[in-house]
């Protein structure tokens, strides 16, 4: 540790500590200031930001170590060894704590014309704080007024103000705290022993006390102590007590024999400073005096403590700059400067939370020197985050999270698990959390037939090779028609193997055969081909929709069934007799509520396609919505994806197509079509990607009558 007691030596430059117990260890303190280059140039910038024409404030940033040059290190080190005639170590000396300030301290004219000495005044105009390793760099930046401004410029100029860079470092080092010299006249001592102590007679730790007490009275032992500490400073007490301990020890050995008294009870080993040099109990006995020899002895006991100084280590903001140029370092901004613009970035996820089994995610966005923390919830699904363009270069960042699962999640209940980084430099972020958590879902569809189907029961097998990894059962019963299955930890090179049957109403099981899953909705066929089902889908735009009631029939004045729909993503579904297995028709008619008090009823629609959907779109359009999935483009290497539409109704002579494009993760485009035939809703499209290597990719044309069409991004 270092030493105060001992003068700081200044080798090759470079001032040094020696260790006070390793001689061979040197320790070397900081450096005066510096500044820090980055590619040979100094970072140190000063932005004066114009508005009209006139100075209105400035931007200060300068980056400052403590660190000496390796040359010099080098050479001190050397001259050390060759004086000492051994290897020699150099260690930075540790710190506890460090301050940085750019700081004015002196004086300012209150005006020309006014001959008076100004007060003295101290300044800060920034704070940093420095990191604790060596060798102690810091980032300083500070906001200045117009004045501050023109000061800095005027120092970084060659003028003559007394601003700078001021470092203090708090840090631990041994300091002189007392001198103890214990004075012993063994003569007197014995004449006390011999008058006052029968020889074999016993002595008991209490008895040493008021002994060594009765003799210090007496003067035949003398203690006296020399403090070098300051008032508010401790260690003297204990300077007396270990000398006081030495007497102890020391009259001890010369006129007693310790002994263990004959007890039933167990003997006392520690007994303070004279039990432990002994470790045999308590008790002492006289010895056989002899007459001493006349002498005094005396100890001296030197006492030092652990004191925390501080380090003050400063340089002027001229001598920072060196040879640079200040005009390279010296900046006019006006408002349009890219100083002032700002990255924004836009956080969701593709599926809610919930959907997910998450109750919270929270991530720190790293975006060069900036890191803002962000937290979504259920609540607060979407977070936008916004710092300074230039804190990154190429506007790259990154993001570092953990999600909480909910305690009712089917995987994972009240645990909390990181997430993979996830990097990039766009301003919109949709994370995929199933795919990031490598979680699998599964949502089966089933079709409900209460009449003849008392229980519909699927088992999801999670499998790797042949070897069972995870197993899930669902049993769907009544009108029970839609459920889903999550497996955690889902590899690549796993599948999933769905195996089902029918409880029938007369008691009979119908088992299927097992198939591989290749999708993440497992659609349940019906047990009977007699029967044609019917299945419709509320839509997700419900905006003025009260609510919605739907009549299906097989025919037009046949007896049908009527279904309430209350809110989008409802799902309903109806079984119809099908006589003639060729014929698939049936009729549906809708009839909307709206929130203003409307009502609105189409005509009855004619049409085949077991699959409906049904909201405030009228039946004679075809509204077709595209979603991307998947990561976002840049990141995938895509710079643009194309679609192109096309419908066609011969019959009636009607001839539709169209161009979308998505630019984005965000990108929601939704194509429209007048119909004049509301059964004939196929059409076709054709996506084209275009790569930011250049490179086209046409995909071919694809024939649905799908209403949500998924365009995955997928990166080359």
């Amino acid at each position: 540790m270092l030493d105060l007691s001992h003068p700081v030596r200044q080798i090759a430059g470079v001032d040094l500590a020696q260790d006070t117990s390793e001689r061979a260890t040197w320790y070397v303190l900081p450096a005066p200031p510096s500044v820090v280059r980055v590619d040979g140039v100094p970072d140190l910038r000063l932005l004066r930001i114009i508005e009209d024409g006139q100075l209105r404030s400035g931007d200060f940033h300068l980056r400052v170590s403590l660190a000496w040059a390796q040359e010099q290190l080098d050479e001190a080190k050397a001259l050390l060894e060759e004086e000492a005639h051994r290897e020699v170590t150099l260690l930075p000396l540790p710190v506890l704590s460090a301050e940085a300030d750019i700081v004015f301290a002196g004086r300012e004219p209150v005006s020309e014309s006014d001959d008076t000495l100004p007060p003295f005044e101290l300044r800060r105009y920034g704070s940093g704080q420095p990191r604790l390793d060596p060798p102690y760099s810091a980032a300083l930046s500070t906001s200045l007024t117009a004045d501050g401004t023109r000061l800095v410029d005027a120092v970084m100029r060659g003028g003559g103000a007394p601003i700078g860079v001021s470092y203090r470092l708090l840090t631990e080092a041994l300091r002189p705290g007392m001198q103890v010299t214990a004075r012993v006249d063994w003569s007197r001592s014995y004449e006390h022993f011999s008058s006052h102590r029968r020889t074999g007679g016993f002595l008991y730790t209490e008895d040493v006390r008021e002994l060594v007490e009765k003799l210090v009275e007496d003067k035949v032992i003398q203690i006296s102590a020399v403090s070098t500490l300051g008032v508010d400073e401790e260690g003297g007490a204990d300077g007396l007590q270990e000398a006081l301990a030495w007497v102890q020890r020391a009259l001890v050995e010369r006129f007693c024999n310790p002994v263990m008294e004959l007890r039933r009870e167990p003997a006392h080993v520690s007994l303070g400073t004279v039990g432990e040099i002994f470790k045999v109990g308590h008790a002492y006995q006289v010895k056989a005096l002899t007459q001493v020899e006349h002498a005094v002895a005396e100890m001296r006991l030197d006492v030092a403590t652990v004191v925390r100084r501080t380090l003050l280590t400063q340089t002027h903001l001229a001598d920072l700059l060196g040879d640079a140029d200040p005009d390279e370092h010296i900046e006019d901004a006006e408002p349009d400067h890219p100083f002032f613009a700002r990255h924004e970035l836009r956080v969701r996820t593709a599926r809610s939370l919930a959907t997910d089994g998450v109750s919270e995610l929270s991530a720190d966005w790293c975006y060069g020197d900036r890191q803002i923390t962000l937290r979504l919830t259920p609540d607060e699904p979407e977070a936008e985050l916004s710092t300074w363009r230039d804190a990154s270069d190429g506007s790259q960042w990154s993001l570092v999270g953990q999600v909480t699962f909910a305690d009712d999640s089917p995987v994972h209940a009240g645990e909390s698990m990181s997430l993979p980084p996830v990097e990039g430099h766009g301003q919109e972020l949709t994370l995929d959390l199933a795919a990031l958590l490598r979680l699998h879902r599964v949502e089966v569809i089933t079709v409900p037939d209460p009449e003849r189907v008392l229980a519909t029961r699927v088992r999801l097998r999670q499998l790797q090779g042949e070897d069972l990894v995870e197993e899930r059962e669902l049993v769907f019963s009544g009108d029970q028609a839609r459920a889903t299955a999550t497996f955690a930890d889902m590899a690549p090179e796993q599948r999933i193997e769905a195996r089902y049957g029918w409880l029938l109403a007369g008691g009979r099981l119908l088992e299927a055969a097992p198939v591989v899953l290749d999708t993440t909705i497992l659609r349940i066929p019906p047990p009977f081909a007699g029967a044609f089902t019917v299945r419709l889908v509320s839509a997700e735009d419900w905006s003025e929709l009260d609510r919605l009631l739907v009549s299906v029939s097989k025919v037009e004045d046949g007896p049908g069934h009527n279904l309430i729909f209350d809110g989008p993503g409802q799902l309903r579904a109806v079984a119809l007799d099908m006589p003639d297995p060729t014929d698939r028709s049936f009729v549906y008619r809708v009839k909307r509520f709206w929130s203003d008090g409307r009502e609105e009823e189409d005509e009855p629609v004619h049409t085949d396609v077991a699959m409906v959907m049904v909201g405030g779109t009228p039946a004679n359009r075809l509204v077709v919505d595209f979603e991307p999935l998947g990561s976002e483009l840049p990141v995938a290497g895509i710079h643009l994806i194309q679609i192109d539409l096309q419908y066609v109704d011969v019959p009636n002579r009607l001839r539709h197509s169209d161009q979308l494009e998505i630019r984005a993760l965000a990108d929601r485009p939704r194509w429209s079509v007048e119909l004049a035939d509301p059964t004939h809703r196929e059409y076709e499209y054709r996506i084209t990607t275009y790569r930011s290597s250049g490179e086209t990719q046409v995909g071919p044309w694809t024939k649905t009558s799908e209403r949500l069409v998924v365009v995955p991004i997928v990166a080359q």
